[in-house]
């Protein structure tokens, strides 16, 4: 079964509010990943993350600033258990109603998305999902230590 969720419409300018969650979830440390370096972000909870979206939406608020994005990145979303990715989804969920928050993404891996849990995503104001496929070429996916081949990601 192939799931086609249709592109955001109308946000293409929209500010992207990333919320970095260093390796959560992750299932390997391949090595693509050097995610505290990258983002500038410590490893954390969940929670932690979240606390720091809902101030950093409060000061975009208090400045008058406009709606944004959240884009959950630096770790595996969807191999977060199922009660961690309903908290991030239900944290934007008062923002969305105040309208400071008009859409949700995320990133995760190829092998880790199914149907039936991006239904659920979805239903939970989940917008867009980004698969991070660095390539294709299954000897490099082997040697970074991906855990997925060329054809789990295709």
């Amino acid at each position: 079964m192939r799931l086609t969720l249709p592109p955001p419409s109308g946000r293409s300018n929209l500010p992207i509010l990333p919320v970095f969650m260093p390796f959560a979830g992750c299932p390997h440390r391949c090595l693509f990943c050097a995610q505290t370096r990258q983002t500038g972000q410590p490893v954390g909870t969940v929670q932690e993350a979240l606390a720091r979206l809902d101030h950093q939406l409060h000061e975009r608020e208090r400045a008058g600033n406009g709606p944004v994005e959240v884009a959950f990145y630096g770790g595996t979303f969807t191999c977060l258990p199922f009660n961690e990715q309903q908290d991030c989804l239900r944290a934007v969920d008062r923002w969305r109603e105040k309208r400071m928050v008009l859409a949700v993404r995320c990133s995760t891996r190829p092998d880790a998305v199914q149907p039936d849990r991006l239904n659920a995503l979805r239903g939970l104001g989940l917008d867009l999902v980004e698969l991070g496929v660095q390539t294709f070429a299954d000897e490099t996916l082997h040697f970074a230590n991906r855990g997925y081949t060329g054809e789990m990601a295709e």
